[in-house]
């Protein structure tokens, strides 16, 4: 995983992009029994104390004493004696993945690309949102590829930069998690679907490639370098030699391409599962 895909400037391009191809791959290895769709959830922003925000104005404006219904014969309309302002909240949709019976169109799994957000000021909106999903029978799988924010609560969470939690409907409150370093590759991780059938398969770290590349987020990179100073590149924590893609392909000691690292930066093998509680 690349630091500066976290910043401002790439990350809503980047979630946008991963979360199409995460439905692209995982339709594509599921049977025609199941439906994979992007849905989006809209949260809802409105600190107190914060001052007005004029929301959209009217496609059609409407003018004193035209339109609505004709006045009925007999009776006067009274003006309005004033007129207020009501709080026009901050509306922010956030995509994620279901996976549905195409049949009964029944929920089978659903697949949240942490953002921001999720780990920031709508951070207890999408809790309620996790807690839902959480008691039903679905089956919840979170990727978190930022390392800013608060990690989302569990009592033995070991630490870790980014990692992947499978909470499968049965075994809860017990979820599959790899927790993963800056420089580690990200692992071929499991989508649950119903208990009668083996899972899907989802190439993290190869979907990482396929889309670093159709986004061309090295011109994101080299431009974000001479931008900002040393100071912020040192709080990338990857240095100004392992930031950027080489162009060159390297490979691990294991055969994973790595391209937001050098070959060098990269540990051979694959992030052991762990279980948390």
């Amino acid at each position: 995983m690349n630091p500066f895909l976290e910043c401002d400037e790439a990350w809503p391009d980047f979630h946008h992009r991963l979360i199409d191809r995460m439905a692209e791959t995982i339709a594509d290895r599921v049977g025609p029994q199941y439906l994979v769709k992007i849905e989006e959830h809209l949260y809802l922003q409105e600190a107190a104390g914060e001052p007005y925000r004029a929301g959209p104005r009217a496609d059609v404006a409407v003018k004193s004493g035209l339109g609505g219904s004709a006045p009925v014969a007999g009776l006067a309309i009274l003006e309005a004696p004033a007129r207020i302002h009501l709080p026009w909240p901050e509306v922010e949709p956030q995509a994620f993945l279901e996976i549905r019976d195409r049949s009964s169109r029944t929920l089978i799994t659903v697949l949240e690309l942490l953002s921001p957000t999720y780990k920031g000021r709508h951070r207890e909106q999408y809790l309620l949102k996790r807690d839902r999903i959480l008691i039903s029978k679905a089956h919840l799988v979170e990727v978190d590829l930022l390392r800013g924010g608060e990690a989302l609560p569990s009592p033995d969470r070991p630490e870790c930069d980014y990692s992947v939690m499978v909470s499968r409907a049965g075994q809860r409150p017990e979820a599959d998690f790899w927790p993963l370093r800056l420089r580690e590759p990200l692992p071929v991780i499991p989508i649950p679907l119903r208990t009668s059938e083996r899972d899907a398969a989802l190439d993290l770290q190869d979907l990482l490639h396929r889309v670093y590349d159709a986004g061309r987020y090295i011109h994101y990179i080299t431009s974000m370098r001479a931008r900002h100073s040393p100071r912020f590149i040192q709080r990338t924590r990857c240095g100004l030699d392992g930031s950027s893609r080489r162009h060159r392909e390297d490979r691990n000691d294991s055969g994973v391409r790595n391209r937001a690292f050098s070959s060098e930066d990269v540990p051979p093998g694959r992030p052991a599962l762990s279980k948390v509680r």
